[in-house]
Order: C-alpha cells, then sequence, then structure tokens
C-alpha cells in the first residue's frame, strides 16, 4: 500500500511548502471499505476545545474506578462523563485508553458518545499503545468519529501477540511492534486514523532520554507519518534546554514540521483530590480551529500555526461588532421567490471565500452584503455617480432585500439603508478591478493622483486622519491669509497712492510756503500804514500765531476721530464675529467640566464687549466723550482768541483787507496741514506696504512648513507597514504654477516673461523645493507685477495676478517601493497588491474586508508567495470575505469557510434543484463523495469536493496534472 502523497498541482516549491499541501484533499490515497463523509458546519472551521488524550474507568489508573458491571451504571456514568465536559467547554474528546479493550462489549465509547451527541460534543475512538522502540515510545491512535469499534479492536489485536490480554489489572502491556509496523498495519485495516506522540516530554515520551535516545531517537522522532506531539505545557512555555531547542527547531538533528498539543491524559472527572501528576478530564486541553472532526483534527498536520493554540482563553477574539455573522436573500415580496435561496449563509469571523462557475453569483453575493452596509463606499468604488450602479442586481426592482446580521445581534436591511447614508457599521469594499484601476499611474492618471490615494489610505488612521483635517484647516486659513494681505497690501498701496494724489491735488508745499510768506508780508505793510502801537502788533501776531495752532490742532482732532470711528466700528465687528464663534464652541463641548470651565474662560469676552461699548462712548460720545470735549476745548480757545483779536482788527486802516487776506493765510496754512498729515500717511502706507510684504511671503513660507510638518507626521504612520518602504516628502507643481501665470500675461508685451523667470532651471513638471531659492524669483516678480514690467491680459487686475502668484501650489509625494521596485514603475498586478496591502495594513479598522477576485493581473507564483501569505496573516484580525477563482487563495490561505455560489442553466452538470442562485457553506475539511442522484448539486458533495470540482476541474483533471509533474512519483 503506497504512503498517501500531498501534492501541489503547480510547482515542485509549492509541493514542499508547509501550507495546504494536499491542495485539494483528494482521498486517492485510500481506496478504503470505509465511506470518508462528514457532518457539514456551515460557519466553517472554528475555535474549540479539544482533548485529545483521555482514558476512561477502564483505565486500570483511573481514580476511584465505579462500578460499571450494569449498562444502567454505564449509561450514569456516561451522562456525568460528557456533563463534566460541557462544564469544561470541551467539544471534542479523543478517548484513548491504553490498548482499547479487552471485548467491545466493555467500551464505554457508545454510551459517552451518545451522550455526547446530545450535547454537541464529539467523540473520536482511538487508543494510546505503547510500541517496542526504545524503552517503549507511548502513541496515540485516533480514528474517524462513525469508526466501527469492532473493526479497531481487531487492529488492535494484530498489534499484540495472539491471546495477549490487552488491558490487565496493574501494568500495561507492550506490543511487539514498531512504530513503522504500527502503521503498516494501520494501513492494511483501510481505516482512517493520525497517529501522536504521546506526553512526548514525559515517561515513555518519544522526547524524554529515559525513553529513547541518540540515533535511534532521531530516526524514530522523524516519522514523518506520526504528524502530532503532545506535550506538557504550552511550546512557547520551553525556553531552554534540548526540549526548547527541539521544539524551536534550533537543534538541527530534530528539526521538523509537527504539530504540538496539549491534553489531560485524564484518569478522573472530579476536581478534588487530584494527586500529583495526573489531571481531570478538560484539565488540559488544545484550541483546535477546524470542524470537530478526524477531517478537521488532520487540518493542524498542514496548518499547524493558524489552527493550534494552547493557552487559557479562545483565541477567537474579534469585536463582535466588527464580525458579519451572516447573510440572506429575503424573498418574502419578491416578484420571483425562487430567484434566490432565502436561506442564510453562515459566515466565519477569519476568512470565507465565495467560489463557483461563471455567472454564479459570486460578486452578486459579495455587493449585495457590502450595498446592504455602505452603500456610499459602493457608489463610489463602483464607478458612481452612476445611478444604475446603485442597484446593478436589480433586487430592488424585483422586491427582492438583502439581510446583514453582525455578531453582535445587529441586523441590517438593504432597504433601510440606501439612501446613501453613513451607516454605524463598517467594511473595506474592494470591488473586482477597483485596485488596479487605483494602480493604473498612466494615461489621465498623475502622479499627484496616486499620491492622493496613498494619502487617503494613511489616514485612516484616527490620529492621522484628525492631523491631516487639521493641517487642510491651517493650509486654507493660510490661503485665506494671504489673500487678505494681498488685499490689504494693495489697500495700503492705493492709500499711498492716494495720498500722493492728495497732495498733488493740493500744490506744492515749498510753493505754498513761499505764498504764505508773501500774504504775510502784505499785512505787514498793512500794519505799517496803521496807527497802532508796537504793543497791539506784537500781541496780533501772538494771536495770529495762537489761532493757526488751534486751527491745526482742530484738524488733526477730526483726523484723529475718523480713525478711532473706523476702530471701534471694527473692534464691534470683530467681537461679534468672536462671540458667535463662542456660541458654537460651548455646546459642541461634551465633557461637562471642560464645558464649565471654558464657559468660565470666555467670560473676558463679555468683559470686551463692555470695554468695546466704553472705549468708543469714552471718545465719541457726542456729550461727554473724550473727542467732544477737547473739539469743544479747542473751539472755546478760538472764540477767545478771535474775541481778542477783534478789538486789534479794528485798529487796521484797511480792515476788511488785513482779514481777507488772514483768512487766504489761514487756508493755506490748512493745506500745509493737509500735505502734512498725507505725508504722515504715505510714511506710514510705506512702512505698512513692506511689513506686510514681508509678512505675505512668510505666510507663504509658512505654508510650505505646513506641508513639511504634516508629511512629516504622515512618514510615523507609514513606517508600520512591513515589507513595504513608504517615504513622503513636499514638491512643488512647477507645471502647474507656469501654466497659470502663462494664460494671465499679454503675449505681445510680454512674451516669454515666465520662461525668463523660472523658479527653477531643471526642466520638470514637478521639483523639490527649495523655499529660500524660490522666494527670491518669486520677490523679482511681485515686484514686477506692482510697477508694470510685466503686462497681463486687459482683464486680469493686480490682484488676480497676485493671487496666481502665491497660490499653494505643493503636495505631498508619495514613493511606494516593494523590492527593489517603486511603484510607478512596477506592473499593474505588483502595483495592485502594494495598494492593496497598504489599504489593509493602514486602516485603523478592524472592520471586515470584502474583496471581488484579488487575484487579478498577477501570476499563480505572486498569489501564493505574496498575496496568499498576506492574506494567512491578516485573516488573524480581520475578517476577510474574498471572491476567488484562485485555489492558491482558497487552499493556500487556508479559507476557514468556503462559500459555494451556483446559478442554474449555466453548466449543466451543475444544477440546482429550486432556486436560481443558490449558496452553500462549510470549511475545506468537510468532504463527502459526490452522490450522483442528489439532484442539487450543492448538497450532493462535500465543500472539498465542489473545491476540486470548480477551481481544479475535477479529480481526475488534478490526478492528470499531479502525474504530468511528476508529483506521484
Amino acid at each position: 500500500m503506497r504512503e498517501k502523497k500531498e501534492c501541489w498541482a503547480f510547482n515542485k516549491e509549492f509541493a514542499n511548502a508547509k501550507t495546504k499541501i494536499y491542495l485539494t484533499l483528494i482521498k486517492y490515497s485510500y481506496p478504503s471499505k470505509q465511506i470518508i463523509m462528514s457532518i457539514r458546519y456551515p460557519s466553517g472551521s472554528e475555535w474549540r476545545k479539544w482533548d485529545l488524550h483521555v482514558h476512561t474507568p477502564i483505565d486500570h489508573e483511573w481514580i476511584n474506578r465505579p462500578d460499571l458491571s450494569e449498562e444502567d451504571s454505564k449509561k450514569q456514568f456516561a451522562k456525568k462523563y460528557v456533563d463534566f465536559a460541557v462544564q469544561e467547554n470541551i467539544e471534542v474528546i479523543a478517548i484513548t485508553d491504553h490498548n482499547f479493550c479487552n471485548a467491545t462489549s466493555e467500551l464505554l465509547i457508545p454510551y459517552i458518545a451518545a451522550e455526547a451527541k446530545k450535547k454537541n460534543i464529539t467523540i473520536l475512538p482511538g487508543f494510546e499503545i505503547t510500541v517496542k522502540d526504545g524503552s517503549g515510545i507511548h502513541l496515540l491512535v485516533i480514528f474517524r468519529e462513525n469508526t466501527d469499534l469492532q473493526t479497531i479492536y481487531e487492529v488492535v489485536k494484530r498489534l499484540f501477540p495472539v491471546n495477549t490480554q490487552l488491558i490487565q489489572d496493574k501494568f500495561v502491556p507492550v506490543s511487539d511492534k514498531s512504530i513503522d509496523e504500527l502503521k503498516d498495519v494501520l494501513n492494511e485495516s483501510t481505516l482512517d486514523y493520525v497517529l501522536a506522540f504521546a506526553h512526548g516530554d514525559r515517561e515513555n515520551g518519544i522526547l524524554n532520554k529515559a525513553t529513547i535516545d541518540g540515533v535511534r531517537r532521531v530516526q524514530e522522532w522523524h516519522k514523518k507519518f506520526v504528524g502530532i506531539c503532545q506535550l506538557s505545557k504550552s511550546p512557547k512555555e520551553f525556553t531552554q534546554g534540548f526540549l526548547a531547542q527541539v521544539i524551536n527547531k534550533q537543534n538541527e538533528h530534530y528539526k521538523r514540521d509537527i504539530a504540538y498539543i496539549c491534553a489531560s491524559d485524564c484518569r478522573t472527572i472530579e476536581k478534588e483530590n487530584v494527586p500529583e501528576g495526573r489531571h481531570y478530564l478538560g484539565q488540559k486541553f488544545t484550541w483546535i480551529k477546524a470542524d470537530p472532526t478526524l477531517e478537521g483534527l488532520k487540518e493542524i498536520l498542514y496548518e499547524y500555526e493558524l489552527r493550534v493554540a494552547i493557552q487559557e482563553r479562545s483565541p477567537a477574539n474579534k469585536i463582535p461588532y466588527e464580525v458579519i455573522d451572516e447573510v440572506r436573500f429575503v424573498v418574502d415580496n419578491a416578484i420571483d421567490k425562487q430567484r434566490f435561496t432565502p436561506t442564510s449563509l453562515k459566515l466565519n469571523a477569519d476568512l470565507n471565500v465565495v467560489i463557483g462557475g461563471k455567472s454564479s453569483g459570486k460578486s452578486l453575493l459579495l455587493y449585495s452584503i457590502a450595498n446592504t452596509i455602505d452603500p456610499k463606499q459602493v457608489f463610489i468604488n463602483e464607478d458612481g455617480p452612476d445611478e444604475r450602479k446603485r442597484d446593478k442586481y436589480g433586487l430592488k426592482k424585483d422586491n427582492i432585500d438583502f439581510e446583514v446580521k453582525w455578531k453582535n445581534g445587529t441586523t441590517q436591511l438593504f432597504s433601510s439603508n440606501n439612501d446613501l447614508s453613513n451607516s454605524n457599521y463598517s467594511i473595506l469594499y474592494i470591488p473586482q478591478s477597483y485596485i488596479q484601476k487605483l494602480a493604473d499611474t498612466e494615461g489621465k492618471k498623475t502622479r499627484k493622483e496616486v499620491g492622493k490615494i496613498i494619502r487617503n489610505i494613511l489616514l485612516q488612521k484616527e490620529e492621522y486622519g484628525t492631523a491631516y483635517k487639521n493641517f487642510v484647516f491651517e493650509v486654507k486659513r493660510l490661503d485665506a491669509s494671504r489673500e487678505n494681505f494681498i488685499s490689504t497690501f494693495l489697500n495700503a498701496l492705493d492709500a499711498y497712492k492716494l495720498s500722493l494724489d492728495g497732495i498733488k491735488s493740493i500744490g506744492d508745499k515749498n510753493a505754498i510756503a513761499v505764498y504764505i510768506s508773501q500774504l504775510k508780508a502784505q499785512i505787514e505793510e498793512l500794519k505799517s500804514k496803521s496807527s497802532i502801537t508796537n504793543d497791539d502788533l506784537e500781541k496780533y501776531s501772538f494771536l495770529r500765531q495762537s489761532l493757526q495752532s488751534l486751527d491745526s490742532e482742530l484738524f488733526d482732532l477730526k483726523n484723529d476721530k475718523q480713525k478711532i470711528e473706523l476702530y471701534s466700528s471694527d473692534l464691534t465687528a470683530s467681537l461679534r464675529g468672536l462671540l458667535a464663534k463662542n456660541e458654537q464652541l460651548v455646546p459642541s463641548i461634551k465633557n461637562t467640566n471642560i464645558r464649565t470651565e471654558v464657559t468660565k474662560q470666555f467670560e473676558i469676552f463679555k468683559s470686551l464687549e463692555s470695554f468695546t461699548q466704553e472705549f468708543s462712548k469714552h471718545f465719541l460720545d457726542a456729550q461727554n466723550g473724550i473727542m467732544a470735549e477737547s473739539e469743544g476745548a479747542i473751539k472755546a480757545k478760538i472764540l477767545s482768541l478771535n474775541e481778542q483779536i477783534a478789538p486789534i482788527s479794528k485798529k487796521f486802516i484797511d480792515r476788511e483787507e488785513v482779514e481777507k487776506i488772514e483768512g487766504q493765510i489761514q487756508q493755506e496754512y490748512q493745506k500745509l496741514d493737509r500735505i502734512a498729515a498725507y505725508e504722515n500717511d504715505i510714511k506710514v502706507k510705506e512702512e505698512q506696504k513692506d511689513k506686510i510684504k514681508t509678512q505675505l511671503f512668510e505666510e507663504y513660507k509658512k505654508t510650505y512648513v505646513q506641508y513639511v510638518e504634516i508629511v512629516k507626521k504622515l512618514n510615523e504612520r507609514s513606517a508600520e507597514i512591513a515589507g513595504l518602504v513608504l517615504k513622503g516628502s513636499v514638491k512643488f507643481y512647477t507645471k502647474r504654477f507656469e501654466d497659470r501665470l502663462n494664460d494671465m500675461i499679454n503675449k505681445r508685451s510680454s512674451y516669454g516673461y515666465i520662461e525668463d523667470h523660472k523658479l527653477y532651471n531643471i526642466e520638470s513638471n514637478i521639483h523639490e523645493v527649495d523655499i529660500e531659492k524660490m522666494i527670491e524669483k518669486m520677490e523679482i516678480i511681485f515686484q514686477d507685477i506692482l510697477e508694470g514690467s510685466v503686462v497681463f491680459k486687459t482683464a486680469i487686475s493686480t490682484r488676480d495676478a497676485l493671487n496666481a502668484l502665491f497660490k499653494d501650489d505643493f503636495f505631498d509625494y508619495w514613493e511606494i517601493i516593494s523590492g527593489n521596485d517603486e511603484i510607478a514603475n512596477m506592473s499593474p498586478g505588483k502595483a495592485g497588491l502594494v495598494l492593496l496591502k497598504l489599504l489593509i495594513e493602514l486602516s485603523d479598522s478592524k472592520c471586515p474586508i470584502l474583496i471581488d477576485q484579488p487575484e487579478d493581473n498577477l501570476d499563480n507564483r505572486s498569489i501564493y508567495t505574496d498575496l496568499v501569505k498576506y492574506i494567512r496573516e491578516k485573516k488573524v484580525v480581520r475578517q476577510f470575505i474574498v471572491v476567488t477563482h484562485n485555489p492558491n487563495i482558497v487552499v493556500g490561505a487556508d479559507a476557514d469557510n468556503v462559500i459555494v455560489a451556483n446559478q442554474n442553466d449555466q453548466d449543466p452538470s451543475r444544477q440546482n434543484e429550486i432556486y436560481q442562485f443558490d449558496y452553500t457553506t462549510g470549511s475545506l475539511e468537510y468532504t463527502l463523495e459526490k452522490d450522483n442522484i442528489n439532484k442539487n448539486i450543492l448538497t450532493s458533495m462535500g465543500i472539498r469536493e465542489h473545491v476540486t470540482d470548480i477551481l481544479e476541474g475535477g479529480k481526475e483533471a488534478f490526478q492528470k496534472r499531479e502525474s504530468k509533474y511528476r508529483y506521484d512519483v
């Protein structure tokens, strides 16, 4: 009888891989009399507690052995035994009494199995045997759950000399067979079984020096057909010494792949008074993710790392609201109630794969799940805004609903969530070809758009998303700030020009001064002709000079009043804006203490409101304001001076002429006052312009700094990705900058101006940023715009030109390197895989991931070495639902649940009995040879057989390829 070979149909390298080597698990090795079939568990492989080495009172070392002479007593004990297992949450028990039994009538297995069935506990029959190798190595032989007990008994008898009493009261007889001979006898029996080294690190264990040592132990240890080794504790607890070296594959002589388990080797179902070194049922156990069957147990021979956990708590630790539990089509009101099966499809918390022939309903199912949970995401990812994509399979039109039930019990209906509103439940939905569209950097897609994709992926973690929102807010604020500075600068420039024009409209200051002197000379001449004393003349001159000073003071006071009125108005408007923002902020703060403290701090704004009112009243009140008081005082002084001047004026010969000339002098002095005011404004506006210009360029630099800081922050996030180098930098979109200004320039008058004033000498659409050199060149363009050295089109204002000059053309530039390739140079398939990893790796959420045919554009080697490896790693922390045609993903990634889809009339050999679209679910270990009488293709065979049929073209096709590759030799 040839030994079973596990083969891969694609490559020799795959054939030697530790992952699911038996690609479709075809049972050609055992053309057995035993019918191989399993119970279907619709959720697929799940974590369960297994105790794979237990005994019953048949064992001579059972503690406080009960009287089991009567059948009723056996039934009572069996119930007690199973109740204890239920108490310990054990779901699979391998009963492995030493040497099985002396007669099948003694066995407790039938009674325990009957009780266990009521509690959904699986009993695997088997036995523990001491082979002759070494001083007697103990092995466990575990059979299929439905194995005939008499057949097992006959097998055990062949392992001992004739007439040997297999179970004795004080010791356990040793077989006269070696490990190899044991295997031969088992193979000849055609029974399906698994072999394990019992208590490997303890007495009679393969790794115990007292049992066997040296070359002989190495030889026995490398019996590949013994694929399991029981230990007394978790492999992680062996940290030093020989055992640690063996378990951690550090000893070259003992290096091999083997599955380690813990089991109770129990001798009691009582927790009290258990002797040291003994254990009660379930006291030691192993978590195994598999159907509770022998086929499930075999999974750990190939998928030990994914399928076995030795720890107290269940490894199934996903959050219930992040796991979809089941889905179904709701056809109660459907026009065609036989279009879809109404049966709920159970999902696994880890990797679910959807397989089926062409147009079998695979993508339809995935789309329906996604569209029920998050229609907005589906709408976007399915190439929206095409309204037809909102119901592209016509479910709504045909009155068919869809239901998704989460692990926490929450239920969602498509009909209640199809308005593109945001759902409280999250998924990552990647429809067919979506990744490839993202990865396509040619054609209309620019490198900046690829950067946007990468950035969006980076921002899915809340901390970085918040940082980016703050960045965007600040950049927009700086955009507005630059526009305000440009506006303020131009206003200051206009005011500056107005002041210059104002002086011109008044006249030349020196000419006015000369004219005043001439007028004063005329008065002096008139004075000299008058009969007036010198004292009166001196007094008159003093009074006139004082009056002139008061006129100037009154002029300045009126200017000051205008400025204070404008300031007061601006202050009131600004304060109202702040108060409005405060009113928006306070109610939005959830923390009561913080809200109270913020409200308290905002009291200062109420005092500012009072301050504004008092300020305006203090200066501008018509009755009591300082301005009114000052103006009144000055006018009173002017009145007093005029009263003092009047008597003297009467003494002049030509009094009217003197007063006329004095009026002219006063007017000319007022002109000088206005010129002085304009000159002061010119000086202020000059300083203001220079300051605003400096601030404008500083704001531009601040915008660049914002990009530098956000890229630095996002680079922290990118460092979290294993196996990929993701690096961000800040670049300048030079072409856009130049094109924008060129479009505004008058080509006839200023052709080639931008070409002559390039910010960068090297020709490129984008550039690394040298901010200081950029600003040096921008200052030249800035000045040329103001001076008119560069001529713009008629419709383009100076404001337009400056806004164009200072527009934000910075952007974050992202490089993704995998191996030696940067994403721009990757094939579409590899680039797609990299982006897929990014989407999954950098998502802050642990929500389910729905992917339609991720293998697109990837060769089989890339699928196996990259995609499969990645899914295997990530399914531990995220639920996956994957539509695929590729066996590497189904088998290589160790799918926990396979959903088989089928549509009638697509393949004559695969027909549903009732429904047009039908589905079935289950694990890879669920096997059932095809029943040709069954009219429903989905229930006519096991999941394993469906995988073989759909993905491999059938058993014969697989075997033929195996032969061609010479893997059957």
